[in-house]
């Protein structure tokens, strides 16, 4: 095991994690608060539109969060991505231990008990030793794209996603035969495709904050 990470030594850096976690613990609440704010000022519903609102005055659901976002000086969007998760998330069912980037992730699960249910069940993380979810780990499960793949389907997956890039594409077939000197199994290419990424088996359905119902 490594005595340092970057700069600091490894207790220096689990002293840093501690720290880190406490301070997004603190994040968290802000940011459902004002997630709870947002739904105040414009409730979920079905179907998007102008709600009366005593006055004569109408306005349509993007109006009044970006108004309300230039107020509070944020970007409509932050604003809009905030009431999604608060949306899905009811205050006895958010978890303080929890960033709200995993919130976020999880809130894609559509079946509102069942997406109660997997926040309470982390995974358990084999480098830490802990069970603590993390945003790949929420990721893995409802079949998003990973920032860190570990399986071979994920790194399968991550390097086609590179390779889309006709530029990165060449790059990689001029470099392939320095990788695989000596190992001329590597030349050998399938016709089989990548196995797909496991995906969770619930319903669940990812909605963008933007495309989610007002």
């Amino acid at each position: 095991m490594a005595e340092r990470i970057g700069n600091v030594t490894r207790s220096r850096y689990e002293e840093i994690v501690a720290e880190s976690r406490h301070l997004i613990v603190q994040i968290g609440p802000a940011q459902f608060a004002l997630g709870d704010l947002a739904l105040e000022i414009e409730p979920m519903r079905p179907v998007g539109g102008s709600m009366p609102n005593g006055t004569d005055d109408l306005f349509t659901v993007e109006e009044s969060l970006a108004f309300f976002a230039d107020d509070i000086g944020v970007a409509p969007a932050t604003v809009k991505d905030w009431r999604w998760v608060a949306s899905r998330w009811p205050k006895d069912k958010r978890r303080d231990d929890d960033a709200f980037s995993v919130h976020r992730i999880l809130a894609s699960i559509s079946e509102d008990d069942e997406r109660w249910a997997q926040i309470d069940d982390p995974p358990f993380n084999q480098r830490t030793g802990q069970r603590r979810w993390t945003n790949d780990s929420a990721k893995r499960l409802v079949g998003q794209r990973v920032a860190h793949p570990v399986s071979i389907e994920e790194k399968v997956q991550a390097v086609t996603d590179l390779t889309r890039d006709d530029e990165v594409a060449a790059q990689v077939a001029a470099e392939l035969p320095a990788v695989a000197d000596g190992r001329p199994e590597l030349l050998v290419i399938s016709d089989r495709p990548p196995d797909p990424l496991p995906r969770h088996t619930g319903t669940c359905t990812h909605r963008a904050p933007a495309g989610s119902p007002r």
